[in-house]
């Protein structure tokens, strides 16, 4: 048994799985979550079978204030939960902390630079085929849709899951993709090629789901990259919004302008969520009110309005404000701030163009996540946490890849 779990076909077989975990959510939550239980099972049985913890190999020193920042806020939400409003199931909920094991599986499992490359290769190829099919799904309507009279702004792609989760899930694999297609190297023309025809339909179809905070959150993390890792791309991205300003329809153009006005519907709905839950947490404010019931508990303050209202707060910040109370906050967000940094420091140390480039992505695709998480509740979508946690470790994975290289290159 042993020999087995150790062998390259048990082993691939994890890699096959995980790759789908990471893929299926934008199709089907019921697939991605069979393959999570297939590969994490695998996962954790060759682990008791060897005896042995996650392998981290040389990220593992990197971890320790990362480690203590969850572990607090993880506390935070075992508290908040015990003690909610309404405390029945309310610790069931936290299963979603298992997504943990994407990131700590991804690290322990990926050990070679080929393995890296199948990974990102397959991620790539499945997302933008589900993309191109939803553009041609969404051409083929389209026509019908206007001789009916339609408004444009509301035809969004919506295929297999909610615009919002599709949009946010694709911008975080886009942004993380993207700096790979300025790499200059002779030996990487193919490989650019590759990833830019790739790229086009993620990035047509996110655009497609009309999601107004991807759309904030893409254009901030692109300006950053331009700022502080491409200079030269700012000299490509105001042109190239010019462009496609110009050649949108109205009602698009009017529908992203409304990112601004607060008296439109939506934006209108946020801003009395928003309200409504300062005042709860100024009522909960060491442990919050536990993540549960919270329609419930919304309804003790306010009765519902809006569309959706009630249902979260669309707000990481505020979301967890109410929930956790201001312990669990600090501790989210420091933990949080806590992995950034080590992304920044692992770009820094990084010497291979490629692998620079990949991880300066991962640290836009983390901006994007928190940015587009100010104005939804993202960190409670299971599907974009998925993606989200991949993604963050691929940084961890680099280092260790780079500093095997370097060590066998000096014995």
């Amino acid at each position: 048994m042993v020999k087995f779990v150790k062998s390259n076909i048990y082993s691939t077989v994890i890699l096959i799985f995980l790759i789908f975990h990471i893929t299926l959510p934008g199709i089907s939550i019921a697939l991605a979550s069979i393959s999570f239980g297939i590969w994490g099972g695998m996962w954790l049985i060759r682990l008791i079978i060897l005896k042995s913890l996650p392998d981290l190999g040389y990220s593992k020193n990197e971890f320790k204030l990362i480690s203590i920042f969850f572990a607090g806020f993880l506390l935070m939400e075992v508290i908040s939960r015990i003690f909610a409003i309404f405390p029945d199931e309310a610790l069931v909920s936290l299963k979603r902390y298992f997504l943990v094991l994407v990131f700590i599986g991804a690290i322990d499992t990926i050990k070679t630079e080929e393995k890296l490359k199948i990974i990102l290769a397959s991620v790539l190829i499945i997302t933008s085929g589900i993309s191109l099919f939803e553009i041609s799904m969404y051409l083929i309507k389209l026509p019908g849709l206007i001789s009916e009279g339609m408004n444009l702004s509301l035809n969004r792609i919506d295929y297999f899951i909610h615009p919002l989760t599709n949009a946010e899930i694709k911008s975080l694999l886009f942004l993380s993709f993207f700096p790979l297609i300025f790499n200059r190297e002779k030996t990487f023309k193919k490989e650019k090629l590759f990833i830019t025809l790739l790229l086009i339909p993620i990035f047509i179809s996110l655009f497609l789901t009309l999601s107004r905070n991807v759309y904030v959150a893409i254009s901030v993390s692109l300006l950053i990259y331009g700022i502080f890792f491409n200079k030269k791309f700012l000299l490509y991205l105001i042109p190239s919004i010019v462009v496609i300003w110009l050649l949108l329809p109205s009602p698009i153009k009017t529908r992203i302008l409304s990112i601004s006005d607060t008296q439109f519907g939506s934006n209108q709905g946020r801003i009395v969520m928003w309200e409504t839950g300062w005042k709860i947490f100024l009522d909960h404010p060491l442990i919050g009110t536990g993540d549960n019931e919270i329609t419930e508990v919304y309804k003790l303050y306010k009765k519902p309005e809006f569309h959706g209202e009630g249902s979260h707060f669309h707000s990481n910040p505020v979301q967890l404000l109410v929930t956790c109370g201001i312990f669990g906050f600090i501790f989210f967000y420091a933990f949080m701030l806590a992995l950034f940094l080590k992304q920044i420091s692992i770009y820094r140390k990084l010497k291979d163009l490629r692998y620079k480039q990949l991880v300066s992505g991962t640290v836009m695709a983390f901006i994007a996540y928190h940015i587009a998480g100010l104005f939804e509740w993202v960190f409670g979508d299971w599907e974009v946490l998925t993606v989200f946690a991949f993604i963050s470790s691929i940084s961890f994975i680099i280092l260790n890849l780079e500093n095997k290289i370097n060590n066998n290159q000096n014995g």
